[in-house]
């Protein structure tokens, strides 16, 4: 068996293992948190938390560091259970990098999430508005693509809370004038999407 056949196999068994389970939690956490479908909810969640997780990776492998994801079962759980009481708080695991990182790395690297999940709540926002033919023009795809925006800005504005461990408190501690840009470009992204509702 190839070396590289044998990385395939571990990341098979292990990190895809623990994206795909935490791409159905928090999607059935919004699911059940604001009472929309589960595949409307695991088509935006899902993109939002796929992109969010791979941006933090493919970062990280830029510049030559080792990054996997992994899931946390135990918060996981704990965010479904508060969804049924109509909260969203989302710790479903990150994006573990081995290797020396200096601050501005360490920022880059947070900001690629929360900056995947604004350029999906345009993208969202933006097929909203032009895709609105007789094809397109429907429920189903109204709501794709308005809990897409909205989502997606959410996303974007939780990671980006100042706290220990979160990616705002990176990206803040490295440049603050890119985590102004980020925040205040989240927040009227979902400021937006309430007035759309």
């Amino acid at each position: 068996m190839s070396f590289n056949h044998m990385k395939f196999n571990s990341w098979f068994n292990t990190e895809l293992w623990d994206l795909i389970i935490s791409w159905s939690i928090v999607s059935l956490v919004f699911s059940i948190a604001i009472h929309i479908p589960f595949f409307i909810s695991f088509l935006t969640v899902g993109l939002g938390f796929l992109f969010h997780e791979l941006s933090h990776r493919f970062m990280a492998k830029h510049y030559s560091l080792i990054a996997v994801y992994r899931s946390n079962l135990r918060m996981l759980l704990f965010s479904l259970v508060l969804s049924f009481f109509g909260v969203v708080l989302l710790m479903p695991g990150g994006v573990v990098i081995l290797g020396h990182i200096s601050k501005k790395k360490n920022g880059v690297i947070a900001m690629m999430g929360p900056l995947a999940n604004i350029f999906l709540s345009v993208l969202f926002l933006i097929l909203g508005l032009f895709l609105n033919t007789s094809i397109f023009h429907s429920t189903f795809y109204h709501s794709v693509f308005y809990y897409g925006f909205l989502i997606n800005s959410y996303l974007a504005l939780f990671n980006l809370l100042p706290l220990p461990g979160f990616d705002g408190n990176k990206v803040l501690l490295w440049n603050k004038f890119f985590y102004s840009l980020l925040l205040i470009t989240s927040g009227f992204l979902l400021v937006l999407s309430y007035t759309l509702s």
